[in-house]
């Protein structure tokens, strides 16, 4: 496994996209000063998932975007991208190369993606986790890394040692579960709390519990009691009513027979009224006909006079006419010459425009061609030119191309000679290298893929507990939500009931009726607990009924009587009182409610859009049946303007319009919404308490599954763990073997894969130049020639478009002239068409003159005649109505004695039924009599019928279906008394103590699971510590052995030791360093120089390095600080040890630079903006060679 590329966008100075491809083999970075090499280390960093500002030398994660310099813009967003060669199955996935990508926006938006799958942070630092390669790892050294190492900082140094031992690992499951423990810990004092909070409830709970029991059973005993009670009163109510029934049928028998002999009279009365009616309307008629007859004699005399002087005018009309006919036949003839000779000049005109038009279009046609192949000889000529042009550059091109692939062919066949003597160097080291490690990588790659699939299952089951936890969390507040609110809509509807019960809201008036009047007879209650409004009305209707919404309805108007006397007597102030049988309908305007209705924004009347039982309707009608409700004001004030309209007008928010009068609106504060919304608000709360009861039931379950779950998932979790463990301990040990068999083969293979890669690719470029060279002869050939002929034909064609042009030119000079001739003929043949159309109306005028002349005197004749006959006839009906006149006379006299005579009989009839009404009003008078007893035991029944509701929900007819239970007149008394003893009872103590029961039960159920499960995390995080300290020492001792090797290489002599500052506590205490460089004392670390300090880290990264190899590892001017001597010393180490590992250096040292494979440069060609350059050294040494 290695680095393959480091591809970069925004990141930092790398603006541009910039890829650097990086090979096996030592690589090295150089450049100057601030071009930005560190950057790449940074970018590296960055992306294996470093959280630290400070380490990647910023102040803000967004300072790693481009932030623009004077010429370019800043960028959005950083993208850095670490393509790995995965072949060796290095890390455990399936795939041969691994790409990780780290995003960030200047928002603040970050995103990682492992082979463009979107991950996390922690899938990527898992990924890496004891491989060496993570943030914390030696793999990447930066610039004051070395310091770091050899400081004071216990924690930076002791993490080195750590990832080197691979116990990281290992030390974030302890972490993990730890933190585990601590919120199982957590958990547990919590659930002992509420425990110890339940405890205390449990007790009380039952002993209310048992009052709510006893309470039960004494209103049971007392409701068959009541029940007997109610249903005796009732039947003796009802023989009482049928003995009044019978005495109101005998006064009505007798009022119904007065009312008969009334209405015998009265239609008498009423036959006799409509004859004088009719005979008064005869004679009104007969003197009507009287005078109009005579103002018709005097108008038919009048009309004879005037229609003998029409006769006389029309005769002189006729002898006018004869005369005005003659002179328009005259004008006729001349204006006939006129259009004869105007259409003569016009058909002259027409064939000259004919013949012109011909020779037009034919000119047009002419021209019309000219142009056309004028336009093609242009297009052609322009094509042949771009043709030339383009084969003169193709054969220029084609010349450069040949010259470049020349010099490419002899520079492959030297490059081919030295590649096939590496070849055969390689293939006999590798095959004697293959041998030994055949058997560790076939039980190293069995062991991987179990790894692999217990990974797999862990990470599934770990998704899953998770998912369950998150669940069961988000269960329990649910739970804890729908438990609060249950207990809060509980307590406002008991508040409410009491409110109800207690008249809160009324009038002290209106409180002192309903509480401290005795006698209740016939009172029903306040307007505002008779109907039920619904919410989105509540303010309207309060506002339609103002004070009224407090009225007291009564039966009667004694009972109010009665009981504004008991205010009167006892000083409680003044109260309205409605009494049913007092309350008048209003009535409707039909035809103003038709129009209103049609109103956009009308919602109804006030009395429709409430609901009140049918026997109050006519209260609501009284109340609120004139009133109208709208929606908004501009609603409103339309509906007033409508005409005639005796509604009052309110709308949704309280505004009153009144038609002809004022308007009152502004802010409203309600003062008795709490009475009109009051039922309503317990009737919502009653139902929402249900609903929350069943869903508390159903959280509670769905928590007790999901607690069984978690704990099957826990279980099957740590056992994965346990397997998993196993595993790693096996595989780290046949990768230690491995390694030491796979070094040399791989380097082996990788070098001569290259090799034979390289001589394959070198050998096909050579063969495709070759090719491509006589490719480009031949087209260059073939090029003169087509350029050749098209020289001749471009002349040809200049030719015949300046001959086309001459002709364009002639036709169009031709065209115009006879267009001017063709334009002077149609305006005068326009005009003479004017003049013909001219004389054509004059024409049709005279000839209706001459008709309406000649029509004229056929009238005037008819006339004459007609007057005639007339005068005639109208002699005839003035004698006529003279006669008539004198009969209308005779007959008025006569009808007007008949009328006398009819009025003695009406006054007897009036004076009979006077007296019989009399009699009616005595009956009337004992039947109500009657109907106010009768009132009074239906107001007994309905207050039976009431009251066994109101207590039992139950009706009379079921309450009499009841068995008859004997009892003593006291025992009723007594049952209540016994109710009044117990006091307030809590009928829920019952159902709350089963589930405080319950619940207690469970939690502590809850609590012995968290005790076990306390004890298994206890024993886990032993088991990882006991197995870290010997990981952890092993590792510990092998590195200190390398280190001591590595030092005295590095130092040519002297000795070095690493120390435990204290044995007993191996994972947390310190790491000391002691070095005696050549010719000092065994000495500390910090006595040393900032040479020698810095040649030490030195050694103790490669000894690291020798312990536990890592892929490829990047160095950031680690040997700033050594003098060229050691500089040549660390090079020969970075050398031997890249026949294993991977090496990225970045330096200004020249001794470095010399064991580079690879050279790439680091520029700043434009202010601000880092570019790479790359040098293959092998590949130049080769050429030299």
């Amino acid at each position: 496994m290695y680095l393959k590329q480091v591809e970069m966008r925004g990141f930092k100075s790398f603006a541009d996209k910039t890829v650097v491809e990086f090979k096996e083999g030592v690589t090295c970075v150089v450049g100057p000063n601030g071009s930005g090499k560190s950057n790449i280390t940074d970018a590296v960093r960055w992306v294996l998932g470093e959280q630290r500002v400070k380490t990647l030398r910023g102040n803000k994660m967004e300072d790693v975007i481009f932030s623009g310099t004077k010429h370019r813009k800043s960028l959005g967003l950083a993208e850095v991208k670490l393509t790995f060669d995965n072949s060796n199955q290095f890390f455990p996935l399936e795939y041969d190369e691994i790409s990780i990508v780290r995003r960030v926006h200047r928002s603040g938006d970050s995103e990682y993606l492992i082979n463009q799958m979107p991950c996390r942070l922690k899938d990527v630092r898992e990924l890496f986790m004891d491989t060496g390669i993570g943030r914390e790892g030696y793999s990447i050294i930066g610039q004051g890394r070395i310091d770091e190492i050899l400081s004071n900082n216990k924690e930076e140094r002791r993490l080195l040692f750590e990832e080197a031992a691979g116990i990281i690992k290992y030390k974030s499951r302890k972490i993990e579960s730890e933190k585990k423990l601590k919120a199982t810990t957590e958990n547990l004092l919590r659930i002992q709390d509420i425990i110890s909070e339940i405890e205390d409830r449990v007790e009380p709970l039952r002993m209310e519990s048992e009052r709510a029991k006893q309470y039960i059973e004494i209103t049971e005993a007392l409701k068959s009691i009541e029940l007997n009670y109610y249903s005796k009163r009732y039947l003796e109510c009802e023989q009482s009513l049928l003995d009044i029934l019978g005495q109101l049928r005998e006064f009505e028998d007798q009022l119904k027979a007065i009312d008969e002999r009334h209405d015998d009279l009265k239609l008498s009365y009423n036959e006799k009224d409509g004859q004088m009616v009719a005979l008064n309307r005869e004679i009104r008629a007969l003197e009507a006909l009287y005078h109009e007859r005579l103002n018709d004699e005097s108008k038919t005399i009048g009309e004879k006079e005037l229609i003998q002087e029409k006769k006389a005018n029309t005769k002189g009309n006729i002898a006018r006419i004869l005369q005005e006919l003659e002179e328009l036949e005259d004008e006729k003839n001349r204006i006939l010459k006129n259009i004869e000779y105007l259409i003569d000049e016009k058909a002259v005109l027409e064939e000259e425009k004919r013949i012109g038009t011909d020779a037009l279009n034919d000119i047009q046609i002419k021209l019309d061609l000219a142009r056309q192949n004028l336009e093609d000889k242009k297009t052609e000529n322009d094509i042949n030119r771009k043709d030339v042009i383009d084969k003169l550059n193709l054969i220029e091109l084609k010349k450069q191309e040949n010259e470049t692939l020349e010099r490419m062919s002899l520079s492959l066949r030297d490059k081919l000679a030295q590649i096939q003597k590496h070849i055969e160097g390689q293939k006999a080291l590798i095959e004697q290298s293959h041998q030994d490690k055949a058997v560790i990588i076939e039980k190293l790659s069995e062991l991987n893929v179990e790894k692999l699939s217990l990974n797999k299952s862990t990470a599934e089951t770990i998704q899953f507990l998770e998912y369950n936890k998150k669940e069961h969390n988000d269960l329990l507040k649910q739970y804890d939500q729908t438990k609060q609110t249950l207990s809060q809509s509980q307590t406002e509807l008991k508040l409410l009931n009491t409110l109800e019960e207690e008249f809160d809201g009324y009038d002290k008036g209106v409180k002192d009726i309903l509480v401290s009047l005795e006698d209740q007879t016939g009172i029903i209650g306040i307007v505002a607990s008779l109907i039920e409004v619904p919410k989105k009305y509540e303010i309207a209707i309060e506002v339609s009924l103002g004070r009224a919404i407090q009225n007291i309805v009564c039966e009667r108007i004694s009972d109010a009587k009665r009981s504004i006397e008991y205010l009167r007597k006892n000083d409680l102030g003044r109260v309205t009182f409605l009494p049913l049988e007092n309350l008048d309908e209003k009535g409707q305007q039909s035809e103003q409610l038709t129009h209103v209705k049609s109103e956009k924004g009308f919602i109804g009347i006030a009395k429709d859009l409430i609901k009140v039982e049918k026997r109050y309707e006519k209260l609501a009608e009284f109340l609120l049946g004139r009133i109208l409700i709208v929606e908004d004001f501009e609603t409103a004030s339309r509906m007033i303007r409508i005409k005639n309209l005796k509604y009052k007008v309110i709308t949704l928010s309280g505004d009153i319009l009144v038609p002809g009068g004022a308007i009152s609106g502004g802010s409203f504060k309600s003062k008795v919404s709490n009475i009109l919304s009051r039922k309503r608000r317990i009737t919502e709360l009653q139902a929402l308490a249900a609903k929350l009861e069943i869903e508390h039931h159903q959280q509670n379950v769905a928590l007790q599954q999901f607690s069984l779950t978690i704990a099957d998932q826990e279980d099957a979790l740590r056992q994965l763990r346990a397997e998993l463990d196993r595993i790693s301990l096996e595989i780290v040990k046949l990768e230690h073997m491995r390694d030491n068999h796979t070094q040399v083969v791989d380097a082996s293979q990788e070098v001569n894969d290259k090799y034979e890669a390289d001589f394959q690719t070198l050998n096909l470029e050579l063969e495709e130049s070759r090719a491509k060279i006589d490719e480009n002869m031949l087209l260059i050939e073939n090029s003169k020639g087509f350029v050749s002929e098209v020289e001749s034909s471009l002349f040809e064609c200049n030719t015949s478009i300046l001959e086309l042009e001459a002709s364009v030119t002639d036709f169009g000079e031709a065209y115009n002239t006879l267009k001017m001739k063709m334009a002077s003929l149609e305006q005068s043949l326009a005009f003479k068409n004017r003049e013909i159309n001219r004389i054509d109306e004059d024409l049709e005028l005279h000839n209706q003159k001459i008709d309406m002349r000649k029509n004229q005197i056929v009238g005037f004749s008819d006339h004459a005649e007609t007057f005639e006959t007339h005068i005639e006839s109208l002699i005839e009906k003035i004698n006529q109505i003279k006669s008539e006149v004198a009969k209308c006379k005779e007959e008025i006299a006569e009808k007007t004695s008949i009328k006398q005579s009819e009025y003695k009989a009406l006054d007897a009839i009036s004076k009979e039924m006077t007296m019989l009404l009399q009699k009616h009003e005595e009956a009337k008078e004992n039947i109500h009599k009657l109907d106010v007893k009768k009132v009074k035991l239906e107001v007994e029944k309905d207050t039976v019928t009431a009251e066994l509701w109101e207590k039992y929900e139950m009706s009379i007819a079921e309450a009499l279906q009841v068995e008859e239970v004997p009892y003593q007149k006291n025992e009723m008394k007594q049952l209540r008394f016994d109710l009044k003893m117990l006091g307030t009872v809590n009928i829920g103590a019952i159902k709350e103590y089963e589930e405080v029961s319950t619940r207690f039960e469970f939690l502590s159920e809850q609590k012995k699971d968290l005790l076990d499960a306390v004890q298994q995390l206890e024993k886990i995080i032993a088991d990882l510590e006991k197995k870290m300290i010997v990981m952890f020492k092993e590792n510990f001792d092998i590195i200190n052995e390398h280190f001591k090797g590595t030092f005295k290489a590095l130092f040519n002599g002297g000795d070095a030791e690493l120390l435990l500052a204290d044995y007993d506590d191996i994972l947390d205490c310190d790491v000391e360093i002691i070095a005696q460089p050549p010719g000092k004392k065994l000495q500390s670390i910090n006595l040393l120089s900032g040479g020698e300090k810095a040649l030490t880290a030195i050694a103790l990264l490669f000894a690291i390095l020798s312990t536990k190899p890592t892929p490829f590892c990047i160095l950031d001017e680690i040997e700033a600080a050594l003098d060229d001597v050691n500089v040549f010393r660390f090079a020969d180490f970075i050398r031997d040890y890249a026949k294993n590992s991977q090496f990225i250096i970045i330096t200004h040292r020249k001794g470095t630079m010399e064991i580079a494979d690879t050279l790439y440069g680091v520029t700043m060609e434009e202010y601000g903006i880092s570019r790479v350059l790359s040098v293959q050294l092998e590949e130049i040494a080769a050429q030299l060679d």
